[in-house]
Parts: C-alpha cells; structure tokens; sequence
C-alpha cells in the first residue's frame, strides 16, 4: 500500500516503472524490519527489567509471608505449613499432628486470619485464601 502511495505521491518527476515499484517495495520492506527491530529491541529491554522487578517484588513477597508465618503461634504455623507447604489434606495433617480433624480446621482458620492481618500490615503483599 506504502509503495503505490509513494508511486501516486511521486507525481510526473518520476517515471514509475515496475522496476521503481520493486524497488521502492524493497526499502519500505527494510524500513518496516528496521523499525520493528528497534521496536522489539525497546520491548524486550522493558521487559526484561519487569522480569527483574517482578523477581525483585516476589521475593519481598516471599520474606513477608514467611515472616508472617515464623509469627504465627506454634499449631497454626504446624497446620499452615502443612497444608501449604506439604500440600496435605486436613485428615493427613491431622494424623501427622495426633489431632482431630476439626482442631485442624480451626487452626488453618485461625491461623490463615492472622496471617490476612500480618500480611496487610506489609502493604497487602498477598492473602492465603481457602
């Protein structure tokens, strides 16, 4: 399209032949390429200094929620880790801690609502849901 605007703009000076059209193709071709390699050489240095500060904010995130947890008392931070971390059901993590099944719940619910509260008070940095 670029290469018969050029042709129409070129007006009589020009003697517009396929020759010229191809080569007039030709450089708007490069000049397309050229530009998208700044483009994406531009893109990828944004990028990768997102990817550093992502990598930079998930690792602050990482210290405040094992903060976080190190504060929870010693049952919740058993039955969160457990459940979290070792990705064991409530029946698994009471049998690894002698419990009930219910004193398991009530210690993921206390402990997962300590944890909103710790968490927000470090800038929101994440909620454990369930």
């Amino acid at each position: 399209m670029e290469t018969f605007a050029a042709a129409w703009g070129a007006g009589s000076h020009v003697e517009v032949t396929l020759p010229w059209l191809f080569t007039v193709a030709r450089n708007k071709i490069k000049d397309y390429y050229r530009a998208n390699a700044r483009r994406r050489e531009a893109e990828g240095r944004v990028m990768s200094d997102a990817i550093v500060a992502d990598e930079d904010l998930a690792q602050i995130e990482r210290l405040a929620v094992r903060e976080a947890v190190a504060s929870l008392t010693p049952r919740e931070r058993d039955v969160v880790e457990l459940t979290y971390w070792d990705d064991l059901s409530a029946e698994q993590v009471a049998e690894v801690l002698g419990c009930k099944v219910g004193a398991v719940w009530t210690a993921l619910s206390r402990g997962r609502a300590s944890l909103r509260g710790l968490l927000r008070q470090t800038e929101g940095v994440g909620e454990i849901g369930g």
